[in-house]
C-alpha cells in the first residue's frame, strides 16, 4: 500500500512540474476590438450551424419513429404469420438505417463546423497572442 501511495504522489508531483506550467500561460498582450469581434463572429456562426445540424437530426429521427409506426402497424395486418414476421423485420431494419444515416449526416456536420470554426478562428489570431488552449477544440465533435 506504501509503495502505491509513493507511486501516485511521485507520478503526480511528476506531473504537475510537466503539465501545470502549460495552462499557467498567461496572454502577452490585449486583444483589439477586430479580434473580439472576428472570434465572437465565429462563435455565434459555428452555434447557429450546429444548431441547425441537431434540428436537422431530430427533424430525421420523428420522421423515423413516424415511419416504424405506420410500417409496424401494417405488417401486423398481414394474413400469414410469416408475412409479419418478414415485414416486422424489414420495419425495424428501415428504421435502423434511418436513424444510422441521421447520426452520420449529425457527425459530419459536427466536424464541418468544427472544423470550419477552426480556420475562421485561425484568421482572428496571428499569433495565438489570446493564449487560448486549443488542445480540446474539436470535443464537441466527438459528441
Amino acid at each position: 500500500m506504501k509503495k502505491i501511495s509513493f507511486f501516485l504522489l511521485t507520478a503526480f508531483i511528476a506531473s504537475s512540474v510537466f503539465i501545470l506550467p502549460t495552462y499557467a500561460e498567461e496572454a502577452t498582450s490585449s486583444l483589439t476590438s477586430e479580434e473580439l469581434t472576428c472570434i465572437q463572429d465565429a462563435i455565434t456562426t459555428r452555434d447557429s450551424v450546429l444548431l441547425t445540424a441537431y434540428d436537422t437530426f431530430t427533424t430525421a429521427v420523428k420522421s423515423a419513429l413516424s415511419a416504424r409506426t405506420e410500417t409496424l402497424k401494417s405488417a401486423w395486418t398481414k394474413s400469414s404469420i410469416s408475412e409479419i414476421q418478414a415485414a416486422l423485420i424489414d420495419a425495424w431494419k428501415a428504421y435502423r438505417r434511418s436513424i444510422v444515416s441521421a447520426r452520420i449526416d449529425l457527425r459530419r456536420a459536427k466536424v464541418a463546423t468544427w472544423q470550419a470554426f477552426h480556420t475562421e478562428k485561425s484568421t482572428c489570431f496571428t499569433d495565438n497572442k489570446a493564449g487560448v488552449d486549443t488542445s480540446t477544440m474539436m470535443s464537441d465533435a466527438q459528441l
